[in-house]
C-alpha cells in the first residue's frame, strides 16, 4: 500500500480533463496535490511552494528559461519541474534543459510512467510503521488528515472520515488485554481494507484504497480517512461492503462472536472543515448505529445519508436496468422549416422502470455520466436507433436519418469509431442515415482530440451536428477547424426568440455565422407559429419541438413517417 506524502505537488494545464487524470493518479498514491489552468493562477499557486511542477510545455511560452526563472523566484530554488507534451509539439529540448527542466513525460502517457517519473524526482520517505500498513495513532492520524484536508480545500476534491464501533454482547473490550485488544482492532482493519478489494466493483473501490488510512483510536474502535471521494454515494457504496464483512463471526479470547459493528461517516467539507470535527462526528454517528441494536452506517448529515442511499440504490437499478431492457428509445422528429416535411429524428433515450414508470432523463443521466454507465447506454442508443431507421427503410417508409447524442466520456473510452462503424454494420444501414451530436462544451473541452474523431466519423460519411449552440464559448475561427455539418440553435435561445431582442439577435446571428460556414441550422424548442415564422424568414432550415411532435416511442414516430408517406402519395 502507497504511503502518505508530505510534499505536495502542483499540476498546471489549460485541459481541465488532463488535470483531473493526472490529479487522481498522483493522490492515490498519497501525493498532495493543487491544480492550476496557468497563467497568472499559476504564479499565484506557486507561492505556496509545491515540491514540484508538473506543467504543460504550452505554458512555458517564448522562453523557458524566463518563465522558469520567475516561477522558482516565487516557489524557491528547491522546485523540481516534470514539462507534459504532446507528441507532435515542435520542442525546444536544450532550451528546457537549460531553464531546469527535470523530467519529461508525454502528456497522455500510462499512469505507471508519471508514477515512475515523479517518485524518481521525490523519493518515498515514510516511517516503517506506515510501510508495514498504513496504522496509525489518533495524533498521526488527525496531522494526515489535516494535511489532506488542506489540499482537499485547493482543489474542491472530497474527503471522508469512515468510524467503526464494535459491539460484541456481554463483553468490556476495554478489560481486554493490550494484545487482545489491538488483535481485534487490526481484524477490524484487515476487514475494512479487504472491502475495497472484492466485489463485482472492486475496481472502482481499490482506487480508493491506495489513499485510505486507518488509525486505532480504542480498543474496538478503527477510524478510517478516504481522500479519494469524488461522489458520496461511493462512500455509501463502501459502508454496504462493509456492513457485509462486519457481519461475519469474529474470534475473541478463543470464542467465536457475532459482532455488532455501528459505522458513521462524516465527510469533509459538509461535516465539517477541521480534521478533530470531522473525526468526532464520524464516531458520533457510528456510536449512534451501534446503539440502533443491529449493524448500521448512519451519516452525520442526516440528509446527506438519505440522499447518499438514494445514488446508491439508483445507479444499482440503472445497472440493472442495462441487462433487463428496461431501456427505451423516443424519437423527436426535425422537419423542414418551409415544408414541414419530417428529414431527420433525434434519439432521446427514457428508462422505463418497472415500479417508478418512466423515469425522465433529467434524473439518471447525469449519474449515468458520474459512473460511466453512459458508455454502454450511448452504445445501446446507437444500435437501437441504427437498427430502427433501418427497419423503418425497408418498411418503404421516406428515408430520413436518425441523431443520436454522444457523451464526453465516450469521447475518452475506447475506440468510439469503432463503435459507430459496428452499430451501422449490424444493422446494414448507409452512413448517410446517421447524424451525430456533440455539445459545444466537449469541442472545446479537448479540440485536437475531438477533431482527430470527428474527422474520423466524417471520413466515414457520418454526419455531425453541433447541439445546445450558443451555450459554450467556442469562437468563429475555432468552428472552422471542426468538421461539421449543421448546427442546432439552444433551445433557451428560442424559446422568447419573438419577445426578447436579445435573444433575437443571438439566434439571428447563429443562423447568420451558420449560413456563412455553409452549415445548415437547426432551431431547438420551436413551440408556436410565431416562433417558426421568425424563423422561417432568417432562412433557419430546419426545427425542431412541440409545435411539430414531443418525443415519441418508434411507433408512433412510424405513424408519423407513414402519414408523411401518404401525404406525398396523395398530392
Amino acid at each position: 500500500m502507497s504511503t502518505v506524502q508530505t510534499a505536495s505537488i502542483l499540476i498546471s494545464d489549460p485541459d481541465s480533463s488532463i488535470r483531473q487524470e493526472q490529479g487522481e493518479i498522483l493522490r492515490a498514491d498519497g501525493w498532495m496535490v493543487a491544480e492550476t489552468g496557468g497563467g497568472e493562477e499559476l504564479f499565484e499557486a506557486a507561492l505556496e511552494r509545491p515540491a514540484l511542477l508538473l506543467m504543460a510545455a504550452e505554458l512555458l511560452g517564448g522562453d523557458p528559461e524566463a518563465r522558469l526563472g520567475e516561477l522558482r523566484e516565487r516557489a524557491g530554488e528547491g522546485l523540481r519541474v516534470v514539462l507534459t507534451f504532446d507528441a507532435d509539439l515542435e520542442l525546444d529540448w536544450e532550451a528546457c534543459s537549460r531553464a531546469g527542466v527535470d523530467e519529461f513525460v508525454e502528456r497522455h502517457a500510462p499512469a505507471w510512467i508519471l508514477r515512475h517519473r515523479i517518485r524518481r524526482l521525490m523519493p518515498v520517505e515514510a516511517s516503517a510503521a506506515e510501510q508495514a500498513g498504513s496504522w496509525m495513532e489518533p495524533d498521526v492520524f488527525a496531522a494526515k488528515l489535516r494535511a489532506r484536508l488542506g489540499t482537499a480545500a485547493g482543489d474542491e476534491s472530497q474527503v471522508a472520515v469512515l468510524a467503526a464501533v464494535l459491539d460484541i454482547h456481554g463483553m468490556d473490550l476495554g478489560q481486554l488485554s493490550s494484545s487482545a485488544g489491538k488483535s481485534l482492532t487490526q481484524e477490524l482493519g484487515r476487514r475494512m481494507r479487504a472491502a475495497f478489494e472484492d466485489g463485482e466493483d472492486g475496481g472502482t473501490l481499490s482506487g480508493l484504497l491506495q489513499g485510505m488510512r486507518l488509525a486505532r483510536i480504542e480498543p474496538g474502535v478503527v477510524m478510517m480517512m478516504i481522500p479519494g471521494v469524488r461522489r458520496v454515494q461511493d462512500t455509501a457504496r463502501i459502508g454496504a461492503r462493509l456492513q457485509e464483512r462486519m457481519a461475519q463471526p469474529l474470534e475473541v479470547d478463543g470464542k467465536t462472536r457475532d459482532p455488532l459493528v455501528g459505522l458513521g461517516v462524516a465527510a469533509f467539507p459538509e461535516d465539517g472543515q477541521d480534521a478533530s470535527i470531522l473525526m468526532q462526528n464520524a464516531l458520533t454517528a457510528a456510536r449512534r448505529a451501534r446503539n440502533e441494536g443491529t449493524s448500521l452506517m448512519i451519516f452525520h448529515t442526516e440528509a446527506m445519508g438519505r440522499w447518499a442511499f438514494e445514488r446508491l440504490t439508483l445507479e444499482r437499478s440503472l445497472r440493472e436496468a442495462i441487462v433487463r431492457e428496461e431501456l427505451r428509445v423516443y424519437y423527436q422528429p426535425r422537419v423542414d422549416a418551409e415544408t414541414r416535411r419530417i428529414l431527420g429524428m433525434e434519439c432521446l433515450v427514457r428508462w422505463q422502470h418497472p415500479e417508478l414508470g418512466l423515469v425522465p432523463p433529467v434524473q439518471f443521466i447525469p449519474l449515468a455520466e458520474e459512473t460511466g454507465l453512459i458508455v454502454p447506454i450511448g452504445e445501446w442508443v446507437l444500435r437501437e436507433a441504427c437498427r430502427q431507421n433501418q427497419e423503418w427503410r425497408e418498411k418503404g417508409l421516406p428515408e430520413i436519418a436518425v441523431s443520436v447524442n454522444l457523451s464526453p466520456v465516450q469521447f475518452r473510452v475506447g475506440d468510439l469509431v469503432e463503435v459507430v462503424n459496428d452499430a451501422l454494420r449490424e444493422s446494414g444501414l448507409d452512413q448517410g442515415g446517421l447524424e451525430l451530436e456533440v455539445t459545444e462544451s466537449m469541442l472545446m473541452n479537448d479540440p485536437k482530440k475531438t477533431v482527430e474523431i470527428l474527422e474520423r466519423l466524417k471520413g466515414a460519411g457520418i454526419h455531425i451536428s453541433i447541439d445546445d449552440f450558443g451555450t459554450g464559448y467556442s469562437s468563429l475561427s475555432y468552428l472552422k477547424r471542426f468538421p461539421i455539418d449543421a448546427l442546432k440553435i439552444d433551445r433557451s435561445f428560442v424559446m422568447n426568440v419573438t419577445t426578447d431582442p436579445d435573444d433575437a439577435a443571438i439566434a439571428t446571428a447563429i443562423i447568420l455565422m451558420g449560413h456563412s460556414l455553409k452549415l445548415s441550422v437547426v432551431a431547438e424548442g420551436v413551440e408556436t407559429e410565431s416562433q417558426l415564422e421568425f424563423l422561417r424568414v432568417l432562412q433557419c432550415n430546419e426545427i425542431q419541438g412541440y409545435l411539430f411532435s414531443p418525443p415519441v416511442p418508434a411507433d408512433r414516430a412510424e405513424e408519423l413517417l407513414r402519414a408523411q408517406k401518404a401525404g406525398v402519395q396523395a398530392a
